[in-house]
């Protein structure tokens, strides 16, 4: 994993409460106290992060409007619910044997679609 001058690898469990998230990948880690989230790397996938209740990961946010979430293409889906067990943000549940994507839970890393046995799963 390449680290930058001012870039810190996360986890060290020093921080003065709440957490960073990576958007990526969705691994939590511990803040670390004066250190910036957004100069920390993520331990699991090496991709910059923020802080948890930074506007991405707000709902209502108009910065998490931009984000391309994914979606189920209903004709391909079967209800296997692999995906269900795949996202690392709860974003996806069963109904009527189709997987359905909550918008506001999903923040579009794509793990589902990577597991999707009939390629049910896309961008949107």
């Amino acid at each position: 994993m390449k680290q930058h001058k001012n870039q810190k690898v996360g986890g060290r469990g020093l921080g003065n409460g709440g957490n960073c998230i990576c958007n990526h990948c969705g691994t939590e880690i511990a803040h670390q106290r004066r250190v910036k989230c957004t100069d920390t790397i993520c331990p699991s996938c090496g991709k910059l992060v923020s802080r948890k209740e930074s506007p991405i990961s707000n709902p209502t946010s108009k910065i998490k409007s931009s984000i391309r979430i994914a979606k189920v293409i209903e004709d391909l889906c079967f209800g296997c619910s692999v995906c269900v067990d795949s996202c690392p943000f709860n974003a996806i549940s069963m109904s009527n044997s189709k997987a359905v994507i909550d918008a506001e839970l999903c923040r579009g890393c794509m793990k589902c679609a990577a597991v999707c046995p009939k390629n049910a799963i896309v961008r949107a």
